[in-house]
């Protein structure tokens, strides 16, 4: 059975994969989009997706990279929000948020008994 924390980071990462995919699907719309992003962060989220929900200990790893990569995304926009738009606060602080949760998910997976859950999966029987 998958802890219930567990499931809320699939579908935290399922949300994303799924804005992932629009931005995809919007992105073919118009041939003169850049479509490196929107895959990458589809691609890497529907993996920590199927992999955390199956309790596999390779996508434990695969998640703490995948959320410290959204985390150095979401201050860089925050950063260029706060540049380029000083007296709007807003996205900036939607940045901060979002980072700071991702600084979350990345110490919940990697305390001790998170990865004892990973680590008992893969014994047979």
């Amino acid at each position: 059975m998958i802890p219930w924390p567990i499931a809320l980071l699939c579908v935290f990462y399922a949300v994303i994969a799924t804005v992932s995919a629009a931005s995809l699907w919007q992105g073919l719309a118009r041939p003169s989009t850049l479509l490196a992003w929107p895959v990458a962060w589809l691609v890497l989220t529907t993996v920590v997706t199927v992999g955390l929900g199956l309790m596999k200990p390779w996508a434990r790893r695969v998640a703490v990279w995948t959320s410290l990569a959204l985390m150095v995304a979401a201050l860089c926009a925050a950063w260029m929000a706060a540049i380029l738009t000083p007296p709007s606060a807003r996205a900036s602080l939607l940045g901060t948020g979002l980072a700071s949760i991702q600084f979350v998910v990345i110490r919940y997976l990697t305390r001790p008994h998170v990865k004892a859950w990973f680590a008992c999966q893969t014994q047979p029987g």
